[in-house]
């Protein structure tokens, strides 16, 4: 999405809309900011589309990462357990910063677009030992550049535990790619620099101009599905076939 001054971008999430306010992270980067505090509908919505899309999986816990998620993961903990077999889903939340009540706690750094600075991923001790040789999910609210779902899988290795599936709301276009991460919506990722290009390519006159615009255009008319069978195949010669 080519960003021209617009305050919102609309979206369509499990048959609800939003509005979300478009907002600068950095001089050349804005996004569309989710947030899913306060939305008792949408969350509630979201956690149970995403709970009806993991039970197909056989898993012992839900992961999560503080702090915008946590309404989102307690929901798909709760649309995931049977309150009349008196039988509840458990989940943990990896932190992002080390309490005086955790013991022994494992850390590792995190980078995530909407923070300046790189943060910390923590994981309490005895949390820990719970997750230990387990199956797990992680789940969050946004994926932008995967930085935090791969600090989430450090941890997890750290212990033992095995990822087999990851899922979130929205993820953002332009950052983290993964075809087996399940999301209920996309996001464009609004970039000042692709908007630069774009201008360039439409005032100036360069040599392999012309060309150039030709590629991107036919680039543009191979149907994603065409792709499947490549990608497939360079999956399975980087060994990542039936990995997560």
């Amino acid at each position: 999405m080519k960003y021209e001054g617009q305050e919102y971008y609309e979206i369509e999430v499990v048959g609800i809309r939003r509005r979300l306010p478009i907002v600068p992270i950095t001089d050349s980067l804005w996004i569309a900011a989710f947030v899913l505090w306060g939305d008792v509908e949408l969350t509630n919505a979201c956690a149970r589309a995403i709970a009806a899309r993991l039970r197909p999986f056989e898993f012992d816990c839900v992961v999560s990462i503080e702090a915008k998620a946590l309404p989102l993961v307690h929901m798909v903990a709760t649309y995931l357990s049977d309150p009349v077999a008196g039988r509840y889903f458990p989940y943990i939340v990896f932190r992002k910063s080390v309490k005086g009540y955790m013991k022994r706690p494992l850390t590792v750094k995190a980078k995530s677009i909407t923070t300046a600075s790189t943060q910390t991923l923590v994981l309490d001790g005895p949390e820990a030992e719970r997750l230990r040789g387990s199956r797990v999910v992680v789940v969050d609210d946004v994926v932008s550049t995967g930085g935090s779902l791969r600090a989430a899988d450090e941890l997890l290795t750290q212990v033992g535990a095995r990822v087999v599936a990851r899922a979130a709301v929205l993820h953002e276009e332009g950052g983290y790619v993964n075809p087996a991460l399940i999301t209920l919506g996309t996001v464009v990722c609004s970039m000042v620099i692709g908007f630069l290009g774009a201008l360039a390519i439409a005032r100036f006159r360069f040599i392999g101009r012309k060309v150039f615009i030709a590629t991107v255009l036919i680039v543009q008319m191979v149907p994603l599905l065409a792709l499947t069978i490549p990608l497939s195949s360079m999956l399975g010669h980087a060994g990542l076939k039936d990995s997560i």
